[in-house]
């Protein structure tokens, strides 16, 4: 099982928080969910490794660091299809038979819920974000067994894509895995959520926290 995550440009980072944020803590706090996730995924048991996929500068430079490799995605591709091109990358590079697909947004993941993941993984794993609205992580063995639609509002159309196709899907819901942060109520439940990691470390250091949290309080 591989483990894939895409990231999108910085610059462009997390535009809804744009009403707290100023356009460089949306680009630092995107760095650091980024990072705690990769983070965790590096002390996940059964991986056989990590692909960051990106046409981002940086994020080769964050590829090197991690030590994990790197899939380029042609230009002018889509989320959907950059997952895509990706696992199909690493079942011809890489022999992989199966493909974890995790957001970079969910700062609270940890070893321990990737392993419950993965442990609850037989053939097609959604997990959904805490709205049940778009698809957090996906794990497929093998992978790509349907076309992804990723646009915010995907884990039905997942869902539904792999019943029609007659796939085993299982619906895991692991609430360190649930939050990804999109919008300033998303931002106050991480606050409040006491977190570690190094997006924790930078919403206290930055004093977003207490900014956000005071105006969270009123």
């Amino acid at each position: 099982m591989w483990a894939i995550v895409p990231l999108k440009y910085f610059a462009d980072a997390k535009s809804r928080l744009a009403a707290v944020l100023s356009a460089q803590e949306r680009q630092q706090l995107v760095r650091h969910m980024a990072r705690d996730v990769i983070a965790a995924l590096k002390a996940t048991t059964g991986l056989a490794g990590i692909l960051l996929v990106s046409r981002e500068a940086e994020v080769a430079d964050m590829a090197r660091e991690f030590n994990v490799e790197l899939f380029v995605e042609p230009a002018g591709v889509d989320l959907s299809r950059s997952v895509i091109l990706a696992s199909e990358y690493l079942v011809k590079e890489q022999a992989a038979r199966g493909t974890l697909i995790v957001h970079a947004d969910i700062p609270l993941a940890n070893p321990a819920a990737f392993n419950a993941l993965l442990a609850a993984h037989h053939q097609f794993t959604l997990l959904p974000d805490d709205e049940r609205l778009g698809t957090n992580c996906i794990a497929a063995t093998p992978p790509n067994p349907i076309e992804y639609r990723y646009d915010g509002r995907s884990f039905e159309p997942h869902r539904q894509a792999a019943q029609a196709a007659g796939i085993d899907c299982v619906v895991c819901e692991i609430p360190a895995l649930g939050l990804d942060i999109d919008t300033p109520a998303d931002l106050a439940t991480l606050i409040q959520a006491n977190a570690f990691g190094e997006t924790a470390t930078y919403l206290e250091t930055s004093g977003i926290a207490q900014r956000l949290g005071k105006s969270y309080s009123d």
